[in-house]
């Protein structure tokens, strides 16, 4: 998780401050809400 990352967006010109959700090298959401840590049943933490 990036918290406050820079986010571009050149379709719509979009350049603002968001959180990031990866896994790896792969970005799974984009979000604008501050996120929350939950924890699964293998003690992983999962957003």
């Amino acid at each position: 998780m990036i918290e406050n990352a820079r986010v571009i967006n050149p379709e719509t010109n979009a350049n603002e401050k968001w959180n990031v959700v990866t896994s790896g090298d792969k970005i799974l959401e984009i979000i604008k809400s501050k996120l929350k840590e939950k924890k699964h049943k293998r003690n992983r933490c999962i957003f």
